[in-house]
């Protein structure tokens, strides 16, 4: 088959949004690309500005990128001052949400699991940082480039990721029989949500709530791909005075691939378990360890 006067024409696919912004946030004049709305903004998140004070409107608090403090108190209670954003390091570490400052973190291997979602097209674009490096025929050119930054998931994502999958169940009431509301399946619902996860106040339970971290939920996710697991407990029940539960760190599971987690399943835990140190795993206990006789603690 021959084709007279054949020709392959590129067509370059023009910018559209993007932009330079200053450390704390505040967009450089004359450096930002306006031809069509994009709602992703500094840091690449979700940050509708109000078109009177001009603050960032963040999931959880306002923002004012001049000043570089957000205008609300911090939930997370992270800081000296609640209003301190990052701890003054915008350079190292990110607050997608207006809860909890998380680390940047940029490896070698960052592009390889890096997934994108959405319709593939001319249009397609990708932020590095908060510079708009390129469209999709650029793609190629800068994946060999550039390491990728890629933002954490928040507890929130993580705790919807962890329901989404199927393979992690809860309980719904504690071992003692109490309903309370601080029980798992209502702690992973309510991180979901952004919320507080809530801890139990009887016996040596501290009442309150707080935030599940994201470092053990991360573990959790993780530890869902390869086993079926039931969680017992996240931040309620009542445990040992002082215990790493009610810091939001710690994962009771009871059920092990539909197996109770007791003496006559330790292969099934030894293998859980030796998995999680590779997740970052600071403590553990399991059977027949004194009040753990079914079910196994993991603190991260």
């Amino acid at each position: 088959m021959f084709f007279d006067d054949l020709k392959v024409t590129q067509l370059h696919s023009p910018y559209v949004a993007g932009g330079d912004y200053y450390p704390f946030g505040l967009a450089m004049d004359d450096r930002q690309i306006k031809v069509e709305p994009y709602r992703f903004g500094y840091q690449g998140q979700y940050a509708e500005k109000d078109t009177l004070a001009n603050w960032n409107a963040f999931q959880l608090r306002m923002y004012e990128p001049r000043f570089g403090r957000w205008l609300m108190v911090d939930p997370a209670g992270e800081y000296a001052s609640s209003y301190v954003r990052v701890g003054n390091n915008p350079i190292s570490d990110v607050d997608p949400t207006g809860g909890s400052t998380l680390p940047v973190r940029v490896t070698p291997e960052i592009f390889k699991n890096l997934t994108l979602t959405g319709v593939w097209d001319v249009n397609l674009q990708l932020f590095f940082g908060a510079r708009l490096i390129g469209a999709l025929d650029d793609l190629t050119l800068y994946a060999t480039r550039l390491n990728f930054f890629r933002f954490p998931l928040t507890s929130a994502e993580l705790a919807q990721k962890i329901i989404n999958s199927g393979r992690v169940t809860f309980d719904k009431i504690h071992e003692s029989g109490v309903v309370d509301g601080a029980d798992a399946f209502s702690n992973i619902h309510d991180t979901s949500e952004g919320k507080k996860a809530k801890r139990s106040a009887y016996g040596n339970a501290p009442g309150g709530s707080v935030y599940l971290k994201p470092e053990m939920l991360k573990a959790v996710s993780k530890l869902s791909e390869e086993y079926e697991i039931n969680v017992s407990e996240f931040a309620g029940g009542s445990h040992s005075a002082g215990s790493s539960h009610y810091s939001g760190n710690t994962v009771d599971i009871s059920l092990i691939n539909k197996k109770i987690a007791n003496i006559h399943n330790l292969p099934d835990i030894d293998n859980l378990i030796q998995d999680a140190n590779k997740l970052g795993l600071k403590f553990s206990l399991k059977p027949p360890a004194a009040g753990h006789a079914t079910h196994i603690h993991l603190k991260f």
